[in-house]
């Protein structure tokens, strides 16, 4: 019959319809909770959370890079383009979380594979991404093991600007640990740490001269 077969089909498209709808309308919903967690996670690696939460939230993210992480820290472009930096960070084989914290921008990278170098090719990721960075000082963390221990990456990048004026052309990005004297200076512990055991111990357990 004509009509039952033209009333299935006006029904059949009424479900396909209302089920791509559904459908569309999850995954807006899911992207703005995945937004939402991404800018907690940055924000508890920026304030220097427990491991335990950090691991935890970027599982739920999808989080891939089990290895080596650092912090790169500078202000951020007027339109910033995160999905552009993904691009760029899935070029080079790592994976970021990005935030958003005002006219500072924040993008964690982690490396997917390993390499025999993790501080130059996480390096060479952030000079990639250096030009989606508003204007200013543009500073890269000390690289660490995971992301659960980011936080101190964070830390010494904000550290490294806040005395970045005292220095003049300095490169983008600059390693937070180039200013460790200036760090020191300005009573950052975590720069009097490392100095300690970077250079002054290895130099007393060197030669007496």
């Amino acid at each position: 019959h004509p009509e039952l077969q033209e009333a299935v089909l006006r029904y059949s498209r009424d479900i396909a319809f209302s089920a791509a709808d559904v459908y569309a309308r999850a995954a807006e919903a899911r992207g703005l909770w995945d937004a939402r967690l991404e800018a907690l996670v940055v924000d508890s690696i920026i304030s220097g959370e427990t491991s335990q939460e950090i691991n935890s939230r970027v599982a739920a993210l999808g989080w891939r890079a089990d290895g080596p992480v650092a912090v790169l820290l500078g202000t951020r472009l007027d339109s910033p383009d995160p999905d552009q930096i993904r691009k760029i960070a899935r070029k080079a084989d790592s994976d970021v979380l990005i935030g958003i914290q005002g006219k500072r921008q924040v993008v964690v990278i982690g490396l997917l594979n390993q390499v025999d170098n993790p501080a130059s090719k996480i390096m060479q990721t952030a000079i990639s991404l250096s030009e989606l960075f508003g204007s200013g000082d543009l500073m890269l963390g000390p690289t660490v093991a995971a992301v659960s221990d980011s936080a101190r990456s964070a830390k010494a990048a904000l550290a490294a600007l806040s005395v970045a004026a005292s220095r003049e052309q300095l490169a983008r990005p600059t390693l937070a640990d180039d200013l460790l004297p200036e760090r020191v200076l300005a009573g950052d512990q975590l720069a009097k740490q490392t100095l300690i055991s970077n250079y002054y111990l290895p130099l007393v357990s060197g030669s007496a001269d």
